[in-house]
């Protein structure tokens, strides 16, 4: 526990409350974590992190670490009735984390723990919250200490990250509102051998009796199993005549009864599995809360929302709440920001939570269906469309979380002139686009999606460097002036004044980076002493539809806030006037 007041007290010590932390903390806040738990669990829970994520944890240095415990998954294959029917790799993903890294929820929850240490936080186990109370000005937490001593506290905000069953969302009142489904599953981190199990492909077989899927772990030859025992509520036989009691609990399958299951749902394969080292059942349920903030208090991860595992979202929908909630939070803490950055949180995040509950119920039905016809046209209609590289690529960029937008957000907006007013010729006479710069910036990620990597050069470094690089060196957001293919005096003096209004407007709030289609310093530009990228090759040109004139605001979480073609210096300055103070 740090000695200052804290700015904001995190509840609940899992991958998304030990996110969170570090990441207000990189952004300048006393942050307070308490965990009820004494221990960090040892089960490997989660196993998947997605690209998207890697990509936001480089902010907090801690993507190097993840990998290297981790291990890559770069294929998924589907089958049914003794072949193939879905098949794709995900190593064509726009982005360099081209797969799942499969990695045990336990080792994420420690290096992101030996990171809040390196930044001099410690995590207060087996520290509870009691009550809160709401009040205008901030939170009033009841806290109760390992040893049973009780310690009022009150902080400005506090964020329950607590999990399913959360505290603070009880305490808040807010329901979570949903079902749960039917289907019982059973688990088991097993090692597995055979000439049919591939340490880099995530693996399922649907069948009649059911299905079963291989997640490959790190470990020699090690997997998650996955299973479907029964799917109904009442008292009903599953593997090894054990009985659904009122409760709905299932007793652990053996791992003989997950052989015999593996046997009979994937016959033509050769695997055999044994050394278990976690055996388990669950259900799924599916549930969301009406709110994420309320008031001073907000509520992330598992405490907003809960899911099927299917396709591995739920740790990284957690992620993504906490790099969205804590920009903002800081924001709106140091007084630079507008209120109405902390209501986008919940419009941003609830409807992107509100999809994955869709997305993966909609996934796990069609995985456990029952009937022969409805699974046969089922497997005939999955062979078609995933054969399809546009059906492949949407699937993979979904799942690994590169496809997310913000688009509705009230707080991201952006500007292009109409196509009417487009010329006709080449870029490379005049700072206006034509046709085929229009549409290329039309084409574009556009405001509110994944802002895209792109290598180039700066002054002053000997190396090239990735814009991923500069997004996280700051936690400011991040201004991309882009000259287009005609780099006329005109257009770079412009580009310069909009640089200085930004900087003179929001200081450093807002780090200003000029983009020229070149190695050197143009001489219209030897003035400017800020930031200057050179960009030869057209990398960073070719991801953002940069062709001609435009510019692109980066916020703090690598979401595109505002665009602009042309680039339009007023109307980035009224944008900027509705974020900040």
């Amino acid at each position: 526990m740090s000695d200052a007041a804290p700015d904001v007290l995190v509840v609940g010590a899992g991958p998304t409350g030990l996110c969170l932390a570090a990441e207000l903390h990189r952004h300048g806040l006393a942050v307070r974590i308490v965990e009820k738990e004494p221990a960090p669990s040892p089960l490997s829970k989660a196993l998947a992190v997605h690209a998207r994520s890697l990509e936001l944890l480089e902010r907090l240095g801690v993507t190097e670490e993840l990998l290297r415990r981790g291990i890559e998954v770069t294929s998924v294959t589907v089958h049914a009735r003794g072949r193939p029917i879905v098949h794709f790799r995900l190593d064509e993903l726009h982005s360099r984390y081209g797969y799942i890294l499969g990695l045990p929820q336990s080792d994420t929850e420690a290096v992101l723990a030996d990171e809040l240490a390196r930044r001099g936080m410690t995590v207060e186990r087996g520290t509870a919250l009691d009550a809160l109370e709401r009040g205008p000005g901030g939170v009033s937490a009841t806290l109760v200490g390992p040893d049973g001593g009780r310690e009022e506290l009150r902080v400005p905000w506090l964020v329950g990250c607590d999990g399913a069953h959360s505290t603070v969302r009880e305490a808040l009142g807010e329901p979570f509102e949903g079902h749960r489904a039917s289907e019982v599953f059973a688990l088991a981190d097993v090692r597995v051998d055979g000439e049919d199990f591939h340490g880099d492909a995530l693996t399922s077989f649907f069948s009649e009796e059911g299905t079963v899927g291989l997640i490959p772990m790190p470990g020699v030859r090690r997997a998650r199993l996955v299973a479907t025992l029964a799917d109904d509520a009442a008292a009903v036989t599953v593997a090894g005549g054990a009985e659904l009691g009122g409760d709905g609990r299932v007793p652990p399958p053996t791992l003989e009864e997950l052989q015999r299951l593996l046997a009979e749902r994937a016959p033509e394969a050769d695997l055999r599995i044994d050394d278990p080292s976690w055996l388990s059942t669950f259900r799924v349920s599916y549930r969301l809360v009406p709110h994420y903030r309320v008031g001073r208090v907000f509520l992330a991860g598992d405490a907003a929302h809960i899911h099927s595992p299917a396709g591995g979202q739920g740790m990284n929908t957690g992620l993504q709440d906490a790099f969205n909630l804590a920009w903002k939070l800081a924001a709106v803490h140091g007084g630079v920001g507008r209120s109405e950055l902390l209501d986008s949180y919940e419009h941003e995040r609830r409807a992107i939570a509100e999809g994955v509950l869709e997305s993966t119920e909609r996934a796990t039905q069609v995985a456990t269906l029952r009937n022969p016809i409805g699974r046969k046209l089922r497997d005939e209609v999955a062979r078609f469309l995933t054969s399809l590289e546009i059906v492949q690529e949407r699937i993979s960029a979904g799942a690994a979380g590169l496809a997310i937008s913000y688009a509705t957000s009230p707080v991201v907006a952006q500007h292009q002139s109409s196509l009417l007013r487009a010329r006709i010729g080449s870029e490379r006479t005049a700072e206006s686009a034509n046709v085929t710069g229009w549409r290329a910036f039309n084409a574009a990620p556009a405001a509110g999606t994944r802002a895209p990597d792109g290598t180039v050069g700066q002054r002053g470094r000997d190396r090239s460097v990735r814009l991923f690089e500069l997004f996280a060196a700051s936690t400011g957001h991040a201004l991309l002036l882009f000259d287009g293919e005609a780099p006329t005096p005109d257009g770079y003096r412009n580009l310069a004044e909009i640089g200085r209004r930004v900087r003179e407007r929001v200081g450093e709030l807002v780090d200003v980076h000029i983009v020229v289609p070149r190695d050197d310093v143009p001489a219209e530009l030897a003035g400017w002493d800020g930031s200057l990228l050179f960009d030869p090759e057209g990398d960073a040109e070719l991801a953002y539809g940069a062709r001609a004139e435009c510019l692109y605001l980066v916020r703090p979480d690598g979401y595109i806030g505002f665009r602009s073609q042309p680039a339009d210096g007023d109307r980035l300055l009224a944008y900027l006037e509705r974020v900040f103070i």
